[in-house]
């Protein structure tokens, strides 16, 4: 079971504690309580805590500029049991109608995996109108730009070389499944 965690605006982790990363392959209509219904990007992502594993089910709401991060309850799992929630993840985010891919990010070589995590709002959050972003436990933190500058850079060679070689790979998948 997952809970949702309102506090909680983006994973404050490493790029090397992520052990599975999923990413919806389109955006959804979700309704959220307290928010407007409004397209969002799913993510799951599997990754290492003091004690196991946790597994979360992250909602990038584009129109409310924010995340809503859902987390297991039961803390941290150990293997077994994180394969099993994250079975229940993906039953999670499939039945609010998200068709999820897997971006096989621990295969990726480490300085792409490290600049493709930052490149995502599950790190750094979602830029707010005054370029902040809450941290975990609620204090302001900046969201990456200095004032007056962008707060997201275009994608480099190799960024696209990793997003094309994904794309590719998850095409193949949702083929096969036809």
């Amino acid at each position: 079971m997952f809970q949702w965690d309102e506090k909680r605006l983006r994973l404050n982790i490493p790029a090397r504690q992520v052990l599975r990363l999923e990413r919806s392959l389109s955006d959804v209509q979700v309704s959220l309580p307290g928010l407007e219904p409004q397209l969002a990007t799913a993510y799951i992502c599997v990754f290492q805590v003091t004690g196991g594993l946790r597994v979360a089910i992250i909602l990038h709401l584009h129109e409310a500029c924010r995340l809503a991060i859902y987390l297991n309850r039961e803390g941290p799992l150990g293997k077994d049991e994180a394969c099993r929630v994250l079975g229940e993840a993906n039953h999670f985010a499939e039945t609010l109608g998200f068709m999820l891919g897997n971006l096989d990010f621990v295969r990726m070589p480490e300085p792409d995996r490290d600049r493709f995590w930052q490149s995502l709002p599950l790190m750094r959050g979602v830029p707010t109108p005054t370029g902040m972003a809450s941290d975990v436990d609620g204090k302001a933190a900046d969201s990456g730009g200095a004032p007056g500058t962008p707060l997201q850079k275009g994608w480099t060679v190799a960024e696209m070389k990793i997003k094309r070689r994904n794309f590719i790979e998850n095409l193949g998948r949702l083929l096969g499944m036809l």
